[in-house]
């Protein structure tokens, strides 16, 4: 983690695959920004994609 201001800062990390790092930074609980690499931004979207969807089901 690198800090960029008082207020931000970066974070380099790597993983197994682009999915851990999806839920690990979900799971943080902090506002984010993702620059690079454009994957990780499409698995991001998918995954929000598909809880947005899930908040919205009914129960049955």
């Amino acid at each position: 983690m690198e800090p960029v201001d008082a207020e931000t800062c970066v974070l380099l990390c790597g993983a197994n695959n682009l999915d851990e790092i999806v839920v690990w930074v979900a799971l943080m609980d902090i506002g984010f920004e993702v620059h690079d690499p454009p994957e990780l931004v499409e698995r991001i979207g998918a995954m929000a994609d598909r809880l947005r969807a899930a908040s919205r089901t009914t129960g049955r």
